[in-house]
């Protein structure tokens, strides 16, 4: 169903040295702001501010059948003229927009379209760049073209993280949106950024931002399953019994898709 679960044991985290400067005025604005929000309206795209929760670039990703599986998000959105890849886009006067899509890596057997916060579903066209989890960092780029442009997250390419800095998360995991604010803990030993937060089936592929901006740092490819005492040991145990999803979380850098594509 579009997520990995990671069992605790085996991750190490290396934290970085905590910041010791103070946080910018407006970060620290934007947090009261969430903390502030009822719930009711965090789950309201239509009322979402684009910069502080930059829904209108977030969406899902559905299978053949139009079933959800994972979360994705738009990167770029660039016009081209020509060629035209169809008659549909032949208009040379207006040209055509070819669209960037970010998603996990594990995604890849779902990813058929990408639906967007208006409710606009778009057929995924080309993959073209891939890398499991096993052998790389889970990561998924596709793309897919439409007439008018769409709104883009802007990837933060080599961002610094210390420990304790706060990062948000925008995902429909368990079918619901989810946005949280948790602080980034530091590093696993295979370089994937660890944040103390909670996330679940759907949330694969959602990005990881920098609060109060559309500054993506990284992808959300796993989150942590808390198995009873009697089920450890036994990698089946949550496929036939209810496991409840703890901290932390994992996420694939950003900086990684730059080995994958150019655009």
């Amino acid at each position: 169903m579009g997520y990995r679960a990671t069992d605790m044991d085996g991750q190490t985290a290396r934290v970085s040295p905590v910041a010791t400067s103070r946080r910018p005025t407006r970060l620290a604005l934007v947090l009261a702001t969430l903390l502030l929000l009822p719930l009711g309206l965090l789950t309201r795209p239509a009322t979402a501010d684009p910069v502080l929760i930059p829904l209108d670039a977030i969406g899902r990703v559905l299978d053949s059948d139009n079933q959800f599986k994972c979360t994705g998000f738009i990167i770029a959105s660039i016009h081209r003229t020509t060629p035209a890849p169809s008659a549909r886009y032949s208009d040379t006067l207006t040209g055509w927009y070819e669209n960037t899509l970010i998603t996990a890596g594990h995604c890849l057997e779902y990813a058929k379209y990408f639906t967007s916060k208006d409710g606009q579903t778009h057929p995924i066209q080309t993959i073209v760049g891939f890398s499991d989890h096993t052998h790389g960092y889970d990561i998924l780029i596709a793309r897919f073209n439409t007439v008018a442009a769409l709104p883009a997250l802007e990837p933060a390419y080599h961002h610094p993280l210390n420990a304790g800095d706060s990062l948000m998360h925008i995902g429909y995991g368990r079918t619901a949106l989810q946005i949280n604010v948790n602080p980034f803990v530091g590093y696993s030993d295979r370089g994937d950024l660890v944040v103390d937060g909670i996330s679940g089936p759907g949330d694969s592929g959602s990005p990881i931002l920098l609060p109060g901006t559309r500054k993506v740092v990284g992808i959300l490819h796993s989150g942590t399953v808390d198995v009873p005492d009697e089920g450890r040991g036994n990698p089946y145990y949550c496929l036939f019994q209810s496991c409840a999803s703890t901290r932390p979380y994992y996420a694939t850098p950003i900086d990684r898709i730059e080995s994958l594509a150019r655009w």
